[in-house]
């Protein structure tokens, strides 16, 4: 039998799969740990995201359906295929220079795990939990 994994990995281009995070005790066994992180500036929501040697961090990171977003995300390590962040379902394609602060603004239209990632069939990835 085989299990599911509910999460994201953070690892840098590889196929392996990442270890199970623990369980998020709001939302019950079937939830990874989800950050509640970010700073509210008139209604959006300033996240900020590091791209290190482990990937996009932190992540999964909470966020809100309806409310802006601000991703403020700054690459810090050439060690791995995340330079650009993609978010599909937002028509997202932002490159992240190294050692840059980049600024990427959307609005979560639905409830959900929601999933960014590399420009690498998204190999170093991450995700949002939208509520």
């Amino acid at each position: 039998m085989t299990g599911v994994l509910v999460g994201v990995s953070q690892q840098a281009c590889t196929k392996e799969p990442p270890p199970a995070p623990p369980a998020d005790a709001r939302r019950g066994p079937h939830y990874t740990a989800i950050q509640e992180t970010g700073t509210k500036v008139n209604g959006t929501l300033m996240v900020e995201l590091t791209v290190t040697q482990k990937g996009f961090e932190p992540s999964p990171v909470l966020l809100r359906q309806g409310e802006p977003v601000t991703l403020l995300v700054t690459r810090k390590t050439d060690q791995t295929c995340a330079t650009e962040l993609v978010l599909e379902d937002y028509g997202i394609h932002e490159k992240l220079p190294l050692g840059k602060l980049v600024e990427v603004t959307f609005t979560p239209r639905q409830a959900g795990m929601l999933r960014y990632g590399c420009a690498m069939e998204q190999r170093t990835a991450g995700a949002f939990y939208v509520e």
